[in-house]
């Protein structure tokens, strides 16, 4: 189909003798359809052409950014390629000659699909609930089927968001792809989520609370540092706080994980961190603010405490005491004097 655009008002030369008729006309001369074509973003759009008569030159309007027009021997040429997203509704003006004469078009510049890195890379026990994980999504419209996720952890798509959650049913490493559907471009979200299997403890004497104080430096003075921990046979709960005044404990940190028990040897992933706020002197409040797993809150919580996500710890019960030893320092021993943490049972 060949859509020519037709004015038939005339100019006369100034010639009383031999008058001429001159009347603008443009016609599309490339492939039909190519006036309206839907492209992505840093792709090169197929180019447009129109023949022209009548017309001593061109403007042009309304083009995306990198696609440009020209007009050379009464033929326009549109051709380049798009730097940004949108639907582009341009106007080729005719100049010179004889009548108001244009052709418009349709350029619709679509952006690729994104998807961010995963909010968390997980390690947690089989048969223990995940903390979801969330990738972020761009010109998506959904997602088709996920590969390698854990049996019994499931993947969807809402808002721009993924989301993974469930409850593993079988342990290994799960290295997972989910592809991204509509939009354009070949995007998978992928990750890996580690499940371990859970070994029954050979006994559960360290199952209840404990409780040890200990001196505590801050930038207000020497204070005493409570540490109150809770095991049940997969999970571990502490709340630390500190003396601000005599027999006056204020509540000051907390953490949640998952356990795992080997015989003497304790994992924990940490599911959940808190910390108190403070006052415009900088002295903790009481009241804890609590932060997910995989939130960024979570991260720098993390991190501004130098506690890994993961970590082990030797244990052993003695009477109405719990010993635990952290490698604190990570030498790969549970020897230094501050690796090494008697509590009593509450």
């Amino acid at each position: 189909m060949v859509l020519v655009v037709f004015l038939s008002s005339s100019c006369k030369k100034n010639d009383p003798i031999n008058p001429v008729t001159l009347t603008n006309t443009i016609t599309l001369s490339s492939a039909a359809g190519t006036n309206s074509q839907t492209n992505f973003i840093n792709t090169a759009i197929t180019t447009i052409t129109y023949t022209t008569t009548g017309a001593t030159g061109i403007t042009f309007s309304g083009l995306p950014a990198a696609v440009s027009g020209a007009w050379s021997g009464n033929v326009v040429t549109i051709s380049g390629t798009p730097i940004a997203a949108g639907i582009f509704n341009y106007t080729v003006t005719l100049l010179g000659g004889s009548g108001n004469v244009n052709a418009t078009g349709t350029i619709t510049v679509a952006p690729l699909n994104t998807v961010g890195a995963g909010s968390a890379t997980p390690t947690l026990v089989i048969n223990t609930a995940l903390t979801s994980i969330t990738h972020a999504t761009t010109g998506a419209t959904g997602i088709g089927v996920a590969t390698g996720l854990p049996t019994g952890v499931i993947a969807a798509w809402s808002a721009n968001v993924i989301t993974i959650s469930g409850t593993p049913t079988a342990s290994g490493i799960f290295n997972y792809s989910i592809p991204l559907t509509g939009g354009y471009g070949n995007i998978n979200a992928t990750g890996t989520i580690t499940v371990t299997p859970f070994v029954e403890p050979v006994n559960t004497d360290y199952v209840g609370t404990w409780m040890v104080i200990a001196p505590f430096t801050t930038d207000y003075g020497d204070i005493s540092l409570k540490k109150i921990i809770t095991f049940t046979d997969r999970s571990v709960a502490q709340l630390g706080q500190l003396q601000i005044l005599s027999n006056t404990w204020m509540n000051y940190v907390s953490m949640k994980g998952s356990l795992s028990v080997n015989g003497n040897l304790m994992t924990v992933s940490i599911t959940e961190l808190g910390m108190s706020s403070s006052n415009s002197l900088g002295i903790p409040t009481g009241d804890i603010i609590s932060y997910q797993s995989g939130s960024a809150e979570f991260d720098k919580l993390l991190s501004d405490t130098g506690q890994p996500g993961t970590f082990s710890s030797q244990y052993s019960v003695l009477g109405n005491q719990l010993t635990l030893k952290t490698d604190a320092n990570f030498d790969g021993d549970y020897l230094d004097a501050n690796e090494i943490t008697v509590y009593t049972k509450q």
